[in-house]
Order: C-alpha cells, then sequence, then structure tokens
C-alpha cells in the first residue's frame, strides 16, 4: 500500500513514521475512556497532537487481558475527539519552548489522571515516555501494558 492509501483506509491519527523527529508521549487511562497524546515533528514543525477516546463498552480496572479488550478496542463503537497544540506558527521552536510545553501538558494529563482517580476510577493512571524518534514511540507502544495493537498483513 502507498502512504496515500494507508491514510485513507485507516485514517491515524498520529502520521510518523520511524525517522520522524520526537520529543515526548503520554497516556493517561481509566476504565471509561483515555488520553493518548504525542509531541512530534511534522511538515509544518512542532506539533503536540492529542486524543480523547470514550469507551463504548467500559473495561475493568488494570487493563483486561489482551483478548478481551482487543475485540472492543476495534469494534469503531468508541468516540475520539481530537487536537492539535503548535508553539509559534512559522517559527522554529526551541529547545526551552519545547521543555516548556512538555512539562506544561505533562502536569495537565497529571490532574486529569487525579480528576479520574477521585471521580470514577481509583485506578486511573498516567503514563510518559520521552522519545527522540517515531521508531522510539514504536518501540514504546509495543511494550506498554495498555497498548493493543493491530498489524495489517501489507500485500
Amino acid at each position: 500500500m502507498t502512504p496515500e492509501e494507508v491514510r485513507e483506509k485507516h485514517n491515524p491519527i498520529f502520521e510518523i513514521e520511524m525517522e520522524t523527529p520526537c520529543r515526548q508521549m503520554w497516556f493517561v487511562g481509566s476504565n471509561e475512556r483515555d488520553v493518548m497524546a504525542i509531541l512530534y515533528r511534522d511538515e509544518q514543525g512542532w506539533i503536540l497532537r492529542y486524543r480523547f477516546r470514550h469507551y463504548a463498552e467500559p473495561i475493568s480496572d488494570h487493563w483486561d487481558d489482551h483478548d478481551t479488550v482487543e475485540s472492543s478496542a476495534w469494534n469503531g463503537q468508541d468516540t475520539k475527539m481530537v487536537f492539535d497544540i503548535r508553539p509559534k506558527a512559522g517559527a522554529e521552536s526551541t529547545e526551552e519552548e519545547l521543555t516548556k510545553l512538555a512539562l506544561g501538558f505533562t502536569v495537565s494529563m497529571e490532574k486529569l489522571a487525579e480528576i479520574m482517580r477521585q471521580t470514577y476510577d481509583p485506578g486511573a493512571s498516567l503514563w510518559t515516555k520521552r522519545v527522540s524518534t517515531g521508531k522510539d514511540v514504536m518501540e514504546q507502544l509495543k511494550a506498554a501494558p495498555w497498548a493493543y495493537s493491530r498489524i495489517e498483513k501489507a500485500e
């Protein structure tokens, strides 16, 4: 499949290649919804893209076993909302600006996890990792206990 065919078929939220410069990734999870975010560089510059996902069916605390959750992870009944944050449009972001953005977003995600714990899921948690490339992102996702992957066979 060409990249265009992949985009059309799968409508990816994060378009990251193995060599894409990346900075940090986050995941806040609970039994009703989760938030995933990645700070990376695209053709327009640095972007912090995050998506909220509300589960169609609540999952158990501490992430049910893979077989149970996988069927609902790909059934298309969850609702998702995607948002972007871009540092100063058109300007090259400095290391200091990227650090400030990443730290600020981490604080926000910590607060979100705390609200989830207090409101409806005592097991809600934040996971964050520093990454440098799309390859790092893929390796972290493969190892993350909350990530469920689907492999598409190429012709």
